[in-house]
Protein backbone atom coordinates (compact mmCIF):
# COMPACT_ATOMS: atom_id res chain seq x y z
CA UNK A 1 0.00 0.00 0.00
CA UNK A 2 1.11 3.43 -1.09
CA UNK A 3 0.37 7.02 1.07
CA UNK A 4 0.21 10.84 -0.27
CA UNK A 5 0.46 13.66 2.24
CA UNK A 6 -1.24 17.07 1.28
CA UNK A 7 1.82 19.62 1.08
CA UNK A 8 1.89 21.19 4.87
CA UNK A 9 4.18 21.22 7.98
CA UNK A 10 3.66 18.64 10.64
CA UNK A 11 5.25 18.95 14.35
CA UNK A 12 7.43 16.12 15.23
CA UNK A 13 10.12 14.43 17.39
CA UNK A 14 12.81 13.64 15.72
CA UNK A 15 15.45 10.44 16.08
CA UNK A 16 17.54 7.84 14.15
CA UNK A 17 16.39 3.94 13.76
CA UNK A 18 18.44 1.53 12.02
CA UNK A 19 20.70 4.44 10.81
CA UNK A 20 17.70 6.48 9.26
CA UNK A 21 15.72 9.63 10.40
CA UNK A 22 12.27 8.92 11.87
CA UNK A 23 9.74 11.52 12.89
CA UNK A 24 6.78 10.67 15.32
CA UNK A 25 3.73 13.08 15.40
CA UNK A 26 0.33 12.75 15.99
CA UNK A 27 -2.23 13.66 13.02
CA UNK A 28 -5.60 14.09 13.49
CA UNK A 29 -8.47 11.79 11.46
CA UNK A 30 -9.83 15.25 9.86
CA UNK A 31 -6.57 16.00 8.19
CA UNK A 32 -5.71 12.30 8.18
CA UNK A 33 -8.67 11.84 5.60
CA UNK A 34 -7.15 14.31 2.98
CA UNK A 35 -4.46 11.83 2.63
CA UNK A 36 -4.23 9.63 -0.16
CA UNK A 37 -4.42 5.79 0.23
CA UNK A 38 -3.43 3.62 -2.54
CA UNK A 39 -3.10 -0.59 -3.13
CA UNK A 40 -0.73 0.48 -6.26
CA UNK A 41 1.36 3.32 -7.29
CA UNK A 42 -0.56 4.94 -9.91
CA UNK A 43 -1.51 7.49 -7.51
CA UNK A 44 -5.18 6.40 -7.79
CA UNK A 45 -7.27 6.42 -4.18
CA UNK A 46 -8.38 2.67 -3.69
CA UNK A 47 -9.26 1.23 -0.46
CA UNK A 48 -8.99 -2.22 -0.28
CA UNK A 49 -11.31 -4.79 0.27
CA UNK A 50 -10.39 -5.76 3.78
CA UNK A 51 -10.08 -2.43 4.89
CA UNK A 52 -13.50 -1.36 3.52
CA UNK A 53 -14.86 -4.25 5.76
CA UNK A 54 -13.11 -3.13 8.68
CA UNK A 55 -14.72 0.26 7.80
CA UNK A 56 -17.87 -1.19 7.47
CA UNK A 57 -17.79 -2.61 10.90
CA UNK A 58 -16.78 0.25 12.51
CA UNK A 59 -19.69 2.03 11.04
CA UNK A 60 -21.97 -0.61 12.44
CA UNK A 61 -20.36 -0.62 15.98
CA UNK A 62 -19.47 -3.66 15.34
CA UNK A 63 -15.47 -2.87 15.68
CA UNK A 64 -14.14 -1.09 18.99
CA UNK A 65 -11.06 -1.07 19.99
CA UNK A 66 -9.05 1.13 23.38
CA UNK A 67 -6.20 2.09 20.81
CA UNK A 68 -5.69 1.95 17.21
CA UNK A 69 -1.90 1.24 15.96
CA UNK A 70 0.66 3.65 14.20
CA UNK A 71 0.54 4.76 10.52
CA UNK A 72 4.03 3.49 9.75
CA UNK A 73 5.62 5.18 6.70
CA UNK A 74 9.12 4.92 4.65
CA UNK A 75 10.53 6.64 1.40
CA UNK A 76 13.99 6.76 0.28
CA UNK A 77 13.96 10.44 -0.09
CA UNK A 78 15.40 13.04 2.42
CA UNK A 79 12.87 15.76 4.50
CA UNK A 80 13.41 19.44 5.02
CA UNK A 81 13.00 20.24 8.98
CA UNK A 82 13.08 23.28 10.90
CA UNK A 83 13.78 23.04 14.36
CA UNK A 84 11.65 24.08 17.15
CA UNK A 85 12.67 26.89 19.48
CA UNK A 86 13.69 25.53 23.01
CA UNK A 87 13.51 21.99 21.66
CA UNK A 88 15.99 20.34 19.89
CA UNK A 89 14.41 17.03 19.60
CA UNK A 90 11.35 18.89 18.26
CA UNK A 91 11.05 19.91 14.64
CA UNK A 92 8.89 21.22 11.59
CA UNK A 93 8.79 18.74 9.23
CA UNK A 94 7.73 19.77 5.57
CA UNK A 95 5.76 17.08 3.36
CA UNK A 96 5.15 17.35 -0.10
CA UNK A 97 2.17 15.76 -2.21
CA UNK A 98 4.84 14.51 -4.82
CA UNK A 99 6.14 12.22 -2.33
CA UNK A 100 4.60 8.62 -2.64
CA UNK A 101 5.39 7.10 0.73
CA UNK A 102 5.35 3.01 1.39
CA UNK A 103 2.92 1.80 4.21
CA UNK A 104 5.20 -0.25 6.62
CA UNK A 105 1.88 -0.79 9.16
CA UNK A 106 -0.96 1.14 10.68
CA UNK A 107 -3.35 -0.62 7.69
CA UNK A 108 -6.18 -1.63 10.18
CA UNK A 109 -5.64 2.12 11.35
CA UNK A 110 -6.23 2.94 7.41
CA UNK A 111 -9.21 0.49 7.25
CA UNK A 112 -10.97 2.07 10.19
CA UNK A 113 -10.58 6.14 8.56
CA UNK A 114 -13.24 4.42 5.87
CA UNK A 115 -15.46 4.03 9.09
CA UNK A 116 -17.08 6.46 11.79
CA UNK A 117 -13.82 7.56 13.63
CA UNK A 118 -14.81 10.70 16.21
CA UNK A 119 -13.14 13.66 13.78
CA UNK A 120 -11.40 14.87 16.96
CA UNK A 121 -9.19 11.74 17.65
CA UNK A 122 -5.50 11.97 16.64
CA UNK A 123 -3.74 8.81 15.45
CA UNK A 124 0.35 8.02 15.88
CA UNK A 125 2.02 8.32 12.56
CA UNK A 126 5.77 7.47 12.28
CA UNK A 127 7.78 9.24 9.67
CA UNK A 128 11.04 7.01 8.12
CA UNK A 129 13.06 8.62 5.37
CA UNK A 130 16.45 8.41 3.40
CA UNK A 131 15.37 3.97 3.72
CA UNK A 132 17.03 2.15 0.88
CA UNK A 133 14.77 1.28 -1.59
CA UNK A 134 15.77 -2.78 -1.24
CA UNK A 135 14.84 -1.77 2.54
CA UNK A 136 11.15 -0.78 1.73
CA UNK A 137 10.51 -3.41 -0.76
CA UNK A 138 11.33 -5.67 1.97
CA UNK A 139 9.43 -3.90 4.73
CA UNK A 140 6.27 -3.96 2.26
CA UNK A 141 6.61 -7.58 2.27
CA UNK A 142 6.59 -8.06 6.26
CA UNK A 143 3.14 -6.92 5.87
CA UNK A 144 2.36 -9.62 3.23
CA UNK A 145 -0.60 -11.58 4.19
CA UNK A 146 1.77 -15.12 3.50
CA UNK A 147 3.14 -16.26 7.06
CA UNK A 148 6.02 -17.75 5.00
CA UNK A 149 6.89 -14.26 2.98
CA UNK A 150 6.52 -11.97 6.33
CA UNK A 151 8.92 -14.42 7.87
CA UNK A 152 11.52 -14.48 5.04
CA UNK A 153 11.30 -10.98 4.30
CA UNK A 154 11.74 -10.02 8.07
CA UNK A 155 14.79 -12.28 8.18
CA UNK A 156 16.39 -10.66 5.14
CA UNK A 157 15.85 -7.43 6.18
CA UNK A 158 17.45 -7.37 9.40
CA UNK A 159 20.08 -9.47 8.32
CA UNK A 160 21.02 -6.64 5.43
CA UNK A 161 20.22 -3.95 8.03
CA UNK A 162 22.91 -5.21 10.61
CA UNK A 163 25.26 -5.51 7.43
CA UNK A 164 25.24 -2.18 6.82
CA UNK A 165 25.13 -0.78 10.75
CA UNK A 166 28.66 -2.78 10.57
CA UNK A 167 30.19 -1.24 7.51
CA UNK A 168 28.99 2.17 9.01
CA UNK A 169 30.84 1.38 12.49
CA UNK A 170 33.61 0.27 11.06
CA UNK A 171 33.68 3.48 8.91
CA UNK A 172 33.69 5.72 11.85
CA UNK A 173 36.50 3.82 13.88
CA UNK A 174 38.99 3.53 10.89
CA UNK A 175 38.50 6.68 9.24
CA UNK A 176 40.23 9.48 11.15
CA UNK A 177 38.04 12.47 10.17
CA UNK A 178 34.75 10.49 11.79
CA UNK A 179 36.56 8.96 14.63
CA UNK A 180 35.19 11.14 17.75
CA UNK A 181 33.57 13.46 16.04
CA UNK A 182 30.10 11.45 15.02
CA UNK A 183 26.90 12.34 16.65
CA UNK A 184 25.94 8.86 17.17
CA UNK A 185 21.99 9.33 17.87
CA UNK A 186 20.53 12.39 16.49
CA UNK A 187 19.88 13.24 12.75
CA UNK A 188 20.96 16.72 13.37
CA UNK A 189 23.93 18.32 14.76
CA UNK A 190 23.05 21.47 17.44
CA UNK A 191 25.24 25.05 16.98
CA UNK A 192 26.72 23.78 20.84
CA UNK A 193 27.97 20.47 19.28
CA UNK A 194 31.16 20.03 19.20
CA UNK A 195 30.53 16.93 16.45
CA UNK A 196 31.13 17.14 12.86
CA UNK A 197 28.90 14.60 11.34
CA UNK A 198 26.27 12.50 12.18
CA UNK A 199 26.25 8.49 12.02
CA UNK A 200 22.72 9.02 9.95
CA UNK A 201 24.37 11.15 7.31
CA UNK A 202 27.80 8.60 7.14
CA UNK A 203 25.06 5.20 7.19
CA UNK A 204 23.34 6.68 4.51
CA UNK A 205 26.39 7.63 2.57
CA UNK A 206 27.70 3.92 2.36
CA UNK A 207 24.09 2.58 1.28
CA UNK A 208 24.74 4.71 -1.97
CA UNK A 209 28.36 4.73 -2.22
CA UNK A 210 28.22 0.51 -1.98
CA UNK A 211 24.74 0.06 -3.96
CA UNK A 212 26.16 -1.83 -6.54
CA UNK A 213 28.54 -4.06 -4.18
CA UNK A 214 26.01 -5.87 -2.47
CA UNK A 215 27.46 -9.57 -3.60
CA UNK A 216 31.01 -8.42 -1.79
CA UNK A 217 31.39 -9.29 1.69
CA UNK A 218 30.63 -7.16 4.73
CA UNK A 219 34.58 -6.98 4.83
CA UNK A 220 35.41 -6.48 1.79
CA UNK A 221 32.77 -3.17 1.10
CA UNK A 222 33.53 -1.78 4.57
CA UNK A 223 37.10 -2.00 3.56
CA UNK A 224 36.24 0.19 0.64
CA UNK A 225 34.03 2.28 2.58
CA UNK A 226 37.51 3.35 4.68
CA UNK A 227 39.58 3.80 1.67
CA UNK A 228 37.58 5.78 -0.21
CA UNK A 229 36.15 7.98 2.33
CA UNK A 230 39.83 8.38 3.81
CA UNK A 231 41.24 9.32 0.36
CA UNK A 232 37.95 12.00 0.58
CA UNK A 233 39.20 13.57 3.42
CA UNK A 234 43.18 13.69 2.35
CA UNK A 235 41.56 15.75 -0.26
CA UNK A 236 39.11 18.14 2.10
CA UNK A 237 41.10 20.89 3.12
CA UNK A 238 37.98 22.31 4.87
CA UNK A 239 37.47 18.82 6.60
CA UNK A 240 40.99 19.48 7.89
CA UNK A 241 40.72 22.38 9.08
CA UNK A 242 37.54 22.02 11.12
CA UNK A 243 39.02 18.26 12.85
CA UNK A 244 41.99 20.78 13.38
CA UNK A 245 39.48 23.58 15.41
CA UNK A 246 41.25 26.44 12.97
CA UNK A 247 37.46 26.69 12.29
CA UNK A 248 34.77 26.21 15.59
CA UNK A 249 32.34 23.77 14.95
CA UNK A 250 29.21 26.24 14.80
CA UNK A 251 31.15 28.63 12.47
CA UNK A 252 31.91 25.76 10.20
CA UNK A 253 28.32 24.24 10.01
CA UNK A 254 26.70 27.84 9.41
CA UNK A 255 29.77 28.74 6.14
CA UNK A 256 29.98 25.29 4.26
CA UNK A 257 28.16 22.99 2.61
CA UNK A 258 30.37 20.48 3.14
CA UNK A 259 29.29 20.30 6.65
CA UNK A 260 26.58 18.27 5.99
CA UNK A 261 24.62 15.49 5.12
CA UNK A 262 23.78 16.75 1.65
CA UNK A 263 27.59 17.00 0.35
CA UNK A 264 28.81 13.39 2.35
CA UNK A 265 25.36 12.17 -0.37
CA UNK A 266 26.65 13.75 -3.22
CA UNK A 267 30.27 12.62 -2.79
CA UNK A 268 28.87 8.79 -2.23
CA UNK A 269 26.77 9.31 -5.45
CA UNK A 270 30.28 10.85 -7.21
CA UNK A 271 32.24 8.04 -5.22
CA UNK A 272 29.95 5.03 -6.85
CA UNK A 273 30.51 5.99 -10.29
CA UNK A 274 34.28 6.38 -9.49
CA UNK A 275 34.66 2.48 -8.17
CA UNK A 276 32.50 1.43 -11.22
CA UNK A 277 33.96 3.18 -14.24
CA UNK A 278 37.25 3.84 -12.90
CA UNK A 279 38.29 0.91 -10.40
CA UNK A 280 42.03 0.86 -10.43
CA UNK A 281 42.38 4.77 -10.40
CA UNK A 282 39.71 6.03 -8.45
CA UNK A 283 41.82 7.59 -5.93
CA UNK A 284 44.18 9.81 -7.98
CA UNK A 285 40.92 11.31 -9.50
CA UNK A 286 39.65 12.44 -5.50
CA UNK A 287 42.61 14.61 -5.77
CA UNK A 288 40.51 17.17 -7.61
CA UNK A 289 38.44 18.02 -4.75
CA UNK A 290 40.86 19.96 -3.46
CA UNK A 291 39.69 22.99 -6.54
CA UNK A 292 36.05 23.00 -5.06
CA UNK A 293 34.87 25.80 -3.53
CA UNK A 294 32.34 24.43 -0.58
CA UNK A 295 31.17 28.07 0.64
CA UNK A 296 27.98 28.54 1.37
CA UNK A 297 28.46 32.19 0.02
CA UNK A 298 29.53 29.92 -3.30
CA UNK A 299 26.10 30.69 -4.85
CA UNK A 300 26.87 30.03 -8.18
CA UNK A 301 27.84 26.92 -7.89
CA UNK A 302 25.59 25.89 -4.70
CA UNK A 303 22.39 27.10 -5.15
CA UNK A 304 19.80 24.85 -7.02
CA UNK A 305 21.91 22.34 -5.95
CA UNK A 306 22.90 21.45 -2.74
CA UNK A 307 20.28 25.30 -1.89
CA UNK A 308 17.08 26.70 -2.41
CA UNK A 309 16.65 30.05 -1.77
CA UNK A 310 19.89 30.06 0.56
CA UNK A 311 18.73 27.50 2.60
CA UNK A 312 20.51 23.41 2.52
CA UNK A 313 18.38 20.39 0.80
CA UNK A 314 18.62 16.84 1.00
CA UNK A 315 15.95 16.37 -1.51
CA UNK A 316 16.49 13.75 -3.85
CA UNK A 317 16.55 15.74 -6.74
CA UNK A 318 19.29 18.32 -4.93
CA UNK A 319 21.17 14.90 -3.58
CA UNK A 320 21.01 14.13 -7.42
CA UNK A 321 23.04 17.67 -8.27
CA UNK A 322 24.82 17.71 -5.68
CA UNK A 323 27.20 14.98 -7.08
CA UNK A 324 26.21 16.16 -10.98
CA UNK A 325 28.40 18.99 -9.71
CA UNK A 326 31.12 16.88 -8.29
CA UNK A 327 31.59 14.75 -11.22
CA UNK A 328 31.44 17.48 -13.60
CA UNK A 329 34.57 18.92 -12.03
CA UNK A 330 36.35 15.39 -11.71
CA UNK A 331 35.23 14.51 -15.24
CA UNK A 332 33.00 12.09 -14.22
CA UNK A 333 29.94 11.33 -17.21
CA UNK A 334 26.73 11.25 -16.00
CA UNK A 335 24.60 8.59 -16.32
CA UNK A 336 20.67 9.38 -18.13
CA UNK A 337 18.89 9.78 -15.22
CA UNK A 338 21.46 12.31 -13.86
CA UNK A 339 21.38 13.59 -16.79
CA UNK A 340 18.07 14.01 -17.06
CA UNK A 341 18.25 15.56 -13.26
CA UNK A 342 20.71 18.10 -14.62
CA UNK A 343 18.30 19.05 -17.89
CA UNK A 344 15.11 19.42 -16.00
CA UNK A 345 17.15 21.47 -13.70
CA UNK A 346 18.74 24.35 -16.32
CA UNK A 347 15.27 24.64 -17.41
CA UNK A 348 13.82 25.38 -13.94
CA UNK A 349 16.62 28.41 -13.95
CA UNK A 350 16.58 29.49 -17.33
Amino acid sequence: MFARTPTGKLLAFSGVQLGHPVYHTAVDVAELKKWTFSDSQSGTQKISRRALGLGLQLDAGEFRSITLPPIVLGTCDSLSTTKSKGHFDLVYLDLFDDIEWTVLAGHDTIAALAGDIPRTSHISVEFHTQCDSAQLAQLGDMNSTSRHVRSHAKRSILDDRGDWMAITRQTIDEVGVFTGRVEMTKTALSNRSRNLFTFSAIHQANIQLLGDRKQFSVEERGGTAVQFWNTVAANMPDWQAACAEKIPPADYRTEFVCAHGIALAGLARLGRSLLAEFPKTWPAKLKKLRTVNWRRSNTSTWEGRAMIAGRLSKSSTCVVLTGNVLKQTLGVSLNEHESDVEAASSNRRS
